[in-house]
């Protein structure tokens, strides 16, 4: 992938996840590449749990929903989420 840092979707979400605890707007932008590199992948889902937490701790409370909604967007019917969540 060509936005991809690792060429791989959970490493990109390791990646980011490690970046977004140093670094909170680095690390919302890295999970936004996830998102976006990865949309059908189930590690995009986790990123935007993580975003919604991380918006959650910055008291942005509708940016959390708008990411805690977009994270369970099909669910229960995609394949691979139970297990990863």
């Amino acid at each position: 992938m060509a936005s991809s840092p690792t060429g791989s979707a959970s490493e990109d979400l390791a990646a980011a996840s490690r970046l977004a605890s140093s670094d909170t707007a680095r690390g919302e932008r890295a999970l936004l590449t996830v998102i976006e590199t990865w949309p059908d992948a189930p590690e995009a889902r986790l990123a935007y749990v993580r975003l919604g937490d991380m918006r959650a701790a910055m008291d942005d409370q509708a940016g959390a929903v708008q990411a805690f909604a977009a994270a369970l967007n099909g669910w229960p019917q995609t394949p691979g989420l139970r297990r990863r969540c």
